[in-house]
């Protein structure tokens, strides 16, 4: 037959369209393939669905079951085919990918645990960052650490820090170590070729802001001694290494206002030097500035000053002095004090060093007036007064006070005997003989 007949020709009463849909699942005549032996072809058999398993192909056309255990994840191994791949079968995948870039998307990474990255063979690095960057548009940092805390039902214990660094030896540890152990090291590193100036550098810096709430005890910087058993030979708080890198100022410790408060010894090994302000010592709970060069404070130094300036100078020992320099014969200490003429300093005594050393009064030397009842109870040889009961100037002898005599008192006196009359005859006497001048003398008391 040379021509295909179309048995549909001349049909009437059966609706063609429909045909395919009759067949199809919910149809009139839905075909089932229930009974019938062996498995599509070109279909994936629902019995390769295992529990825990997904289907995939290592080979065209032929899918299989791969059983999925707890934990594990498809993957394609370096080599063979693909398998439920362990964590540390995927972390090998990745870390193996050295010029890859993790991106996620901005989102957070949250209950890591811990992150390690290794570097060289002895070189552990718990976390290390490095990145350039050129012509920043905000500002660049290497790691930024925002913790929030606060409390609502009642007062908390519990810290909040933004840093913690804690290095640790191990107990196993029998090698003396030439490094050094850091909690938290900070470096700075301004490469070589970098020109520009950098107005600010700090190897660590603190600051903060206090927006409400109360700080009892704020502390910049606190440093506490180590606890536990174990020896240490030197131990300081802070130690400044040597400061000299400065063209202009070269200052191991630099405060700009406050008042700097030492609990302990001040140890000096070099000397110290005030610029342009003066030295202000506030002694807030005692009344005693020592200088000594012992512990116990017990052996006192000198204290070389070009000005002094004080409310009161006390010694508190015996055979103490306050000296002239001893250094040439002609040497002094001046003492001064203001002429309100020329609001000036100017010079009332001196203590001067020579083959025999002597205090020279400079200007007018007052001795404060003492009536004759206010005399010292128990006076001294050699004490000098100027009774101004009497008006003279009397020293003590060791047994009693006397005036000190001087010529203008003698000849007062001898004049005021030789104006008066002689008591036995009457008579003005014109010349005074050795008795009558001693008499003298002895009724001007003397």
């Amino acid at each position: 037959m040379s021509e295909t007949t179309k048995w549909t020709r001349d049909l009437t009463g059966v609706d063609i369209a429909a045909h395919a849909s009759r067949h199809q699942d919910g149809g009139a005549d839905e075909i089932s393939l229930t009974g019938l032996s062996g498995e599509p072809a070109d279909v994936v058999a629902k019995s390769l669905f295992d529990a825990y398993s997904i289907i995939a192909a290592d080979t065209d056309d032929i899918p299989a079951a791969i059983t999925m255990a707890a934990s594990t994840i498809p993957a394609r191994l370096a080599a063979g085919g693909i398998v439920a791949a362990t964590p540390a079968q995927i972390l090998a995948i990745c870390s193996g990918q050295a010029a890859a870039t993790f991106d996620w998307n901005s989102q957070a990474l949250g209950n890591v645990g811990h992150i390690g990255i290794k570097l060289g063979v002895n070189n552990n690095v718990a976390i290390d960052y490095d990145e350039s960057y050129t012509d920043p548009a905000t500002d660049c940092f290497g790691g930024r650490f925002i913790i929030r805390g606060g409390a609502t039902t009642g007062n908390t214990a519990h810290q909040i820090g933004g840093l913690i660094g804690d290095a640790r030896i191990l107990a196993a540890n029998n090698k003396n170590w030439t490094s050094a152990l850091y909690g938290v090291l900070g470096t700075f590193n301004i490469l070589t070729g970098a020109t520009g100036v950098f107005t600010q550098v700090a190897g660590l810096w603190s600051e903060g802001t206090i927006s409400g709430g109360t700080i009892t005890n704020w502390t910049g910087l606190q440093v506490t001694a180590p606890g536990g058993a174990g020896a240490v030979t030197n131990a300081y708080g802070i130690k400044v290494g040597a400061i000299t890198k400065g063209g202009t100022l070269n200052y191991a410790i630099y405060t700009e206002d406050g008042i700097v408060r030492l609990g302990g010894l001040l140890s000096l090994a070099n000397n110290i030097l005030f610029t342009s302000q003066a030295l202000s010592i506030v002694i807030a709970n005692s009344t005693t500035l020592a200088i000594c060069n012992d512990a116990a404070g017990t052996s006192y130094r000198n204290l070389n000053l070009a000005t002094l300036s004080a409310s009161n100078i006390n010694f508190n020992a015996t055979a103490q002095s306050l000296s002239a320099p001893n250094n040439d014969d002609g040497d002094y200490l001046m003492l001064k004090a203001r002429d309100s003429d020329s609001d000036t300093l100017v010079e009332i005594a001196r203590l001067a060093g020579a083959a025999d050393p002597y205090f020279q009064a400079t200007l007018p030397l007052r001795l404060f007036p003492i009536a004759t009842a206010s005399l010292p109870a128990t006076p001294v040889e050699g004490m000098i007064a100027y009774d101004d009961t009497l008006n003279k100037f009397i020293v003590y002898t060791g047994a009693a006070w006397i005036p000190w005599v001087v010529a203008a008192d003698i000849s007062t006196a001898v004049s005021n005997h030789e104006a008066a009359a002689d008591p036995h005859t009457g008579y003005v006497l014109e010349t005074l003989t050795v008795v009558d001048t001693i008499k003298a003398l002895v009724i001007a008391g003397l």
